[in-house]
């Protein structure tokens, strides 16, 4: 401030010479009626100084300045301009990540689906398969059923067939004792040629017709 006001009080003193040499040519005007020009007094350089205009506007873009760090703006225009594209450009690329996830989770979830409808044909598959095992088992112990009832038949059929045949000849050799017994009988009571003629019928009546 002490080196401000040196100045101030040279020119206050330089100011007052000027207001007198100038007092001095008005009055050698008026005498000789000639008009002169006072210099106009030099700007005193102690006037107050007040923030102007452009002081406000440095503040101001100070202000902006601090405003925006840490953005990567550093207020001009070319470099607010590649901010924001920088900006966009993450905010497209975090858009298509998203969109690439959505995808893949709506694949992920078809093949799901898909694979429970698979599994779900398969067990019934397996289902209908126990089935036509449990049928082919339950024909074939039906065929084994008949197969042994086949074999019983045959088997009762043919000792039928063997006592019938048992029986025909006991039949025979039974008839034959008692032709013998009767024969013999008739020997007894008849004379020989009689008994002759009826062993001779006997004879006939058991040949067999040729």
């Amino acid at each position: 401030q002490d080196a401000i006001k040196e100045p101030c009080g040279a020119s206050t003193a330089s100011s007052r010479r000027l207001s007198a040499a100038a007092t001095t040519r008005t009055q050698n005007s008026k005498v000789t009626g000639t008009p002169s020009s006072s210099p106009s007094p030099p700007p005193s350089a102690c006037m107050s100084r007040t923030p102007g205009a452009g002081e406000g506007e440095g503040a101001g873009s100070e202000g902006e300045l601090l405003a925006v760090a840490g953005t990567g703006d550093t207020g001009e225009p070319g470099a607010a301009g590649s901010g924001m594209q920088r900006l966009l450009g993450q905010q497209e690329a975090e858009a298509e990540v998203l969109r690439e996830l959505a995808a893949e989770q709506q694949a992920h979830e078809a093949l799901q689906a898909r694979v429970l409808q698979l599994e779900a044909e398969v067990a019934q598959r397996d289902r209908q398969l126990a089935q036509l095992a449990a049928e082919v088992t339950g024909q074939g112990v039906g065929s084994s059923a008949l197969r042994h009832e086949v074999r019983v038949k045959d088997a009762l059929l043919d000792h039928l067939h063997a006592e019938a045949l048992q029986r025909e000849q006991e039949g025979d050799t039974e008839l034959e004792r008692l032709m013998g017994k009767a024969l013999s009988t008739l020997g007894t009571i008849l004379p020989p040629e009689q008994l002759a003629v009826a062993t001779a019928s006997g004879e006939r009546a058991w040949m067999p017709e040729g």
